[in-house]
């Protein structure tokens, strides 16, 4: 009879364990989706890296209320070398996961291009 019980319970806890892990990564699937399909163009206000490894930046444009969830960058090597700051402008087309980078030009007040940064 305790056996019974015993892979009872364990049947619970895998369960459960499946629910949790399908939605984790249904939800991860679902950013990345829409973080493929959006469309972003703007001005950079502030940068917020993750804390643990800074090897993720969301960014606040300027004249939005916060930051953007779905302009994430995942480029360990370029956000290591800090080629990314605030005032400069970055355009992201829509299906891709590429961002071009523009920084203002200190001689004539354009911005010109920079980088490219692909999305990893």
């Amino acid at each position: 009879m305790k056996k019974i019980l015993i892979s009872f319970k364990l049947e619970r806890f895998l369960y459960l364990l499946l629910i949790i892990l399908t939605w984790f990564f249904t939800g991860k699937y679902t950013r990345d989706k829409d973080i493929y399909q959006a469309s972003l163009s703007g001005v950079v206000e502030s940068l917020k890296y993750n804390d643990r490894d800074k090897a993720y930046v969301q960014i606040k444009y300027k004249n939005t209320p916060g930051i953007n969830v779905l302009s994430g960058i995942h480029n360990i090597n370029f956000l290591e070398k800090g080629y990314l700051q605030e005032d400069d402008s970055i355009y992201k087309p829509m299906f891709s996961n590429i961002y071009y980078l523009y920084r203002k030009d200190k001689t004539d007040g354009e911005y010109k291009y920079l980088y490219t940064i692909k999305n990893e």
